[in-house]
């Protein structure tokens, strides 16, 4: 079911399965129904913000990699997010982890955060009102890990993608509100929990994966 799930995303998503596919189609999962840029923004700034998150998304892979590994023992550097454009990820990823304990989750965590506080250090003059959230943030990584995951390039995600779909599945997810506007990581990581509550015995990205198409309307 699984294996099957994964084609059935990637041939809907990036039947390519290149990884700049992955990568705009993550930034534009992010942005798609989450307003971010300031008014009447240039096309050529909006660009430059896009090759620089882009080139995060590409170092928090490479970060995430390591700690399915156990191997996460260095302080991230952020101020050099180039030195990741040419990141390869090749496939088959040699690391099949299922299930990963709460030193993982927690480095997973300060990436998500780590992700906004550099992109509104960077660029936070031409977003608007409450700047990159952390809605824009763990939308962006976990669509790029979740491409990365079907394309057999990286192990299985740490956490699944939030969105007012998979909030939809909650019983309760109103109680976390518009997904768009969750700026703390607290609430982020109370979602987290709640899903995991519903998602019994499998991994959430498993779970979220196999929930996520049948909830889609069509392109």
């Amino acid at each position: 079911m699984i294996k099957q799930a994964k084609r059935t995303f990637l041939d809907r998503y990036n039947p390519e399965r290149e990884v700049d596919r992955a990568l705009s189609r993550a930034i534009a999962a992010a942005v798609g129904h989450n307003q971010l840029y300031g008014a009447n923004l240039p096309t050529v700034i909006k660009r430059e913000i896009r090759g620089v998150w882009a080139a995060y998304l590409k170092m928090i892979a490479s970060r995430v990699i390591l700690i399915a590994q156990g191997l996460d023992n260095e302080p991230i550097n952020w101020d050099d997010p180039q030195a990741f454009r040419g990141q390869q990820f090749q496939a088959p990823s040699p690391i099949n982890v299922r299930f990963y304990d709460a030193q993982a989750e927690a480095r997973y965590v300060a990436l998500i955060t780590g992700l906004r506080d550099e992109m509104n250090r960077r660029f936070m003059a031409h977003f608007c009102d409450g700047g990159f959230r952390i809605s824009h943030s763990q939308k962006s990584i976990s669509v790029f890990l979740k491409h990365l995951w079907c394309m057999g390039c990286s192990p299985m995600p740490i956490q699944c993608p939030i969105d007012r779909h998979v909030l939809g599945l909650l019983p309760n997810g109103k109680q976390f509100g518009p997904w768009t506007l969750v700026n703390d990581i607290q609430t982020h990581s109370a979602t987290i929990l709640a899903l995991k509550q519903i998602s019994g015995a499998k991994p959430l990205a498993e779970w979220e994966l196999v929930n996520f198409l049948p909830n889609q309307p069509n392109d």
